[in-house]
């Protein structure tokens, strides 16, 4: 739904959002709401929990609405740091695993990497692989390849430069094939 939508009807409902207009804001989070549960639920592998952290995060949203500056980042940027920084505190408290399998049988996303994968034994394989990678080189794969992010949303989201994201999802996919040629899936 969030490709339905241009960046500037984007920015005037957030900024009619700002002014209080709630229906603009439940605008926003209809736009949002998947793609903002898929990442967390990427990261938690808990449906129930996802959903919860899902409403924080939309809560933390509309809280902070006012503090929001789209000369900085764009509104999807800042809320994927929102969400972010949610699953931070989150895994401060819980200590889980992250279910990229789960999260993948369950969302079916990522048709860009799975299309060519018509095996599901294969999938799974390579589902493990990506778990092999850092937490910030699996982010960055999710974010790149799963919900199709630029380089420069990528490293608003994870308050990074936009080179060392590249560097990063250069080592990545490095790394990544390294680990898929040790074992050939």
């Amino acid at each position: 739904m969030l490709k339905n939508y241009s960046k500037s009807k984007i920015r005037k409902l957030v900024r009619k959002s700002q002014k209080g207009d709630k229906d603009a804001f439940g605008t926003l989070y209809d736009i949002h709401l998947k793609p903002i549960f898929r990442f967390v639920y990427f990261k938690i592998n808990s449906r129930e929990e996802a959903e919860d952290l899902t409403v924080q995060i939309f809560s933390k949203a509309w809280e902070y609405l006012d503090k929001y500056k789209s000369n900085k980042s764009s509104f999807t940027s800042w809320l994927y740091t929102i969400a972010r920084n949610q699953v931070i505190d989150y895994y401060r408290t819980n200590k889980r695993e992250i279910g990229l399998e789960d999260w993948l049988k369950e969302t079916h996303v990522a048709p860009k990497m799975m299309d060519s994968i018509d095996n599901e034994f294969l999938q799974k394989e390579l589902l493990k692989k990506i778990k092999k990678l850092s937490e910030d080189q699996q982010q960055v794969i999710i974010l790149k390849f799963f919900e199709n992010f630029s380089n420069k949303e990528i490293s608003q989201i994870m308050n990074k430069k936009e080179g060392t994201i590249r560097i990063m999802q250069h080592r990545a996919l490095k790394n990544l094939k390294l680990i898929i040629d040790e074992n050939e899936i």
